[in-house]
């Protein structure tokens, strides 16, 4: 879709801007995706012989949706130094991080001019997916819905252009391969029932209870209800995850959990039959229904099912996800 937009001089201070001063008075960034400042939160973009740089909180590029599922758009006012334009004496070379990112920057090409934009900007956030269909993050696209840059007495106002893309990742992926004969372990230290693959596990902290020897129960935990007393977690590490890592009453050095995700709806069901095969032995079948992951930190949410290939969705029976089997005696 086409769109239009307009740009205008504005009054401050009784003064009108002076074109002639000003070297972005057209603003024409052709869209494109905006690089960040590793461990920062900030994001710039290159044109030549000019930049824009946008510092963001992380809670605005967290999604949000309404009731029917779809992303809202959010408002988000800029305060001072929010946002920059630069100039620059000569064109800014390829890989230009230094140039925004360090707190020492190159002395050349040296910058000629700088405005600060305050006001309002807008971002809309759509799904990154890959080509097996499988949810990775998101792209935020930042529009300037109406700013003002400033530099002295002069000033001039964009209205709907467009920053860039911002690009979030998950960094999870529940890479969790299962069939029939998939096995669920259980920890004798603190009770803990868990499966791990690579660098993930999901971990669950349920009352002794859910798994009683008895054939033919079925327990359906509501995990928005059930409040403390079930725990479902995704976890991802920052190596291979160990048994050590989850059932240690104190914590390995490494690898360390970098993202937990509470398990803040959904279902879990249990199902529980005695082996044909070795009387008093009972498999307890485990299945996730409509979960939803808030992680601990940021309270960013995402469904279990976007997270499943395509065809692992399409593929999905009426229990939800089966995770496998764990054994009791």
């Amino acid at each position: 879709m086409k769109k239009f937009f307009t740009i205008a001089c504005a009054i401050v201070l009784a003064t009108a801007c002076d074109d002639g001063d000003i070297s972005f008075n057209e603003f024409n960034l052709e869209p494109g995706d905006a690089v960040n400042c590793p461990e920062s939160n900030i994001y710039y973009r290159v044109d030549g012989t000019q930049a824009y740089i946008l510092e963001i909180s992380p809670s605005n590029l967290i999604p949000e949706t309404n009731d029917n599922g779809q992303f809202i758009v959010r408002e988000v006012n800029l305060a001072a130094g929010d946002l920059i334009y630069r100039a620059y004496s000569s064109e800014v070379p390829v890989g230009a991080g230094s140039f925004f990112c360090s707190d020492v920057p190159p002395t050349s090409p040296n910058v000629t001019e700088q405005w600060e934009g305050t006001g309002t900007i807008t971002i809309f956030t759509d799904d990154n997916v890959n080509t097996d269909g499988k949810l990775t993050g998101y792209s935020h696209t930042i529009t300037l819905q109406n700013v003002t840059f400033a530099r002295g007495e002069s000033s001039i106002v964009v209205q709907n252009r467009t920053f860039g893309d911002i690009v979030t990742t998950l960094g999870i992926g529940f890479n969790f391969t299962t069939t029939e004969q998939t096995s669920v372990q259980g920890c004798d230290e603190n009770g803990l029932v868990y499966r791990i693959s690579g660098r993930e596990a999901v971990v669950m902290d349920f009352p002794a209870n859910v798994f009683d020897n008895t054939d033919g129960d079925i327990n359906t935990i509501d995990l928005a209800s059930a409040e403390d007393a079930f725990e479902l977690y995704l976890e991802y590490y920052s190596g291979n995850a160990t048994e050590s890592n989850i059932c240690s009453i104190i914590d390995p050095i490494s690898p360390v959990v970098q993202q937990r995700w509470r398990a803040s709806a959904g279902n879990v069901i249990v199902e529980t039959t005695e082996s044909d095969v070795t009387p008093g032995t009972f498999n307890h079948k485990i299945w996730l229904k409509n979960i939803v992951f808030t992680q601990t930190d940021s309270n960013q949410s995402v469904r279990l099912v976007d997270l499943l290939t395509q065809e692992a969705r399409n593929a999905l029976p009426a229990n939800g996800l089966f995770i496998g089997t764990y054994v009791t005696n």
